[in-house]
């Protein structure tokens, strides 16, 4: 009876030590990228829009001087075009030009006795270094701060809607009235990069 016994005691021993024996297969492990490691992560680094591209002034120009700046428009559309030195904005700002579309201003003018509020299409001023912070406080929409110089900052303005007009309204303006105002209007950024060129002027962004 003991033999049985120690018979079966040795084999469930036996047993035992194969069971222990026995390895688990292990799950296969994840690929996980290391820490700092962003490869593998998904890319959603916005896409940088490319800036505008500005074409140069080119062709006979006319020349315009105001305040020790000199700017340059296109001859071919200088009978289209209305220059004004004489706005006023608030006491610190000095306009040096703003431009206007001549036809607009005399439809206005023939029909309602006015031109104010029609026609305009982007101006050039400035401002003395020591006016800067009072310039952005204001927070102006169509306004910002575009090249400086040792004394001044110079400021771009555009409109905030179409000042686009022909007499009897709406529904005088034709599609080539329209496309003279589109090209009108591209001429604000052509100006306002000739004149940093021209007067030899440091680029400057702010608003």
């Amino acid at each position: 009876m003991r033999k049985w016994i120690t018979i079966l005691l040795t084999l469930s021993l036996l047993l035992t030590l194969a069971a222990c024996g026995k390895k688990e297969e292990a799950p296969p492990e994840e690929d996980i990228p290391a820490q700092g490691d962003d490869s593998a992560l998904p890319d959603n680094t916005p896409e940088e829009t490319p800036e505008e591209e500005i074409p140069e002034m080119d062709g006979d120009v006319t020349f315009y001087k105001g305040e020790g700046i000199t700017f340059a428009l296109p001859v071919e559309y200088a009978p289209q075009l209305l220059l004004d030195t004489g706005k006023d904005v608030w006491e610190p700002y000095q306009p040096l030009m703003s431009v206007y579309e001549l036809a607009s201003l005399e439809a206005a003018e023939a029909d309602f006795g006015d031109s104010a509020g029609y026609g305009f299409l982007f101006e050039i001023g400035a401002i003395d270094a020591a006016d800067l912070q009072d310039f952005l406080d204001r927070e102006l929409p169509a306004s910002w701060i575009f090249a400086k110089d040792s004394n001044r900052y110079y400021i771009y303005t555009e409109p905030t809607d179409v000042q686009l007009y022909r007499r009897g309204g709406e529904e005088a303006i034709t599609d080539e009235d329209r496309e003279t105002w589109s090209a009108l209007s591209a001429l604000g950024p052509i100006v306002r990069e000739d004149t940093i060129q021209r007067n030899n002027l440091t680029p400057y962004s702010a608003r």
